[in-house]
């Protein structure tokens, strides 16, 4: 679970930042399931 927070809470920060690899709408999806970006990736 630790390694999980440390893996989505900065991509939850940086969600612009992550919109330039993925979707728009990914990075939307991030901010509701932010363990389907940390698994997808």
């Amino acid at each position: 679970m630790n390694s999980i927070k440390r893996v989505y809470i900065p991509r939850w920060l940086n969600c612009n930042n992550v919109c330039i690899f993925i979707e728009y709408l990914e990075c939307y999806r991030a901010m509701k399931f932010p363990i389907r970006i940390s698994m997808k990736i």
